[in-house]
């Protein structure tokens, strides 16, 4: 059990780590997840009255709407691809755990924003 993570680490602690952390196939599933979940929530609000504070993915809705998902798909393929490439990419692996953390909070984030604009 070799990382960056789990540099350092005694054996016995690197396993304890590598057991705690979510199954190594779920994680890509969980990104995927995390995209299309941000694309629907961001629709949802954008069709509220909301604004997209992402220049490049505001003007991809402004295009059109397809645009826009069409962008956040190839973000979900992208975001498999480096999770695939994070024993052979030096700073892959924390690539993967920075994006997934940063997405995890935006959804957050637009969970949020969504109760609100049901609730209000």
């Amino acid at each position: 059990c070799v990382g960056i993570f789990h540099e350092g680490l005694s054996p016995k602690v690197a396993a304890a780590v590598e057991k705690a952390l979510p199954s190594k196939h779920l994680h890509p599933i969980y990104m995927v997840w995390l995209q299309l979940m941000d694309a629907a929530t961001t629709l949802f609000i954008l069709s509220r009255g909301g604004c997209e504070l992402n220049p490049v993915m505001n003007a991809a809705f402004m295009n059109h709407p397809i645009t826009f998902c069409l962008i956040k798909i190839l973000c979900a393929i992208v975001s498999v691809w480096l999770w695939s490439k994070r024993r052979t990419l030096r700073y892959a692996q924390t690539g993967v755990w920075v994006v997934t953390i940063l997405y995890s909070l935006l959804l957050a984030w637009n969970l949020f924003l969504v109760c609100y604009l049901v609730v209000r």
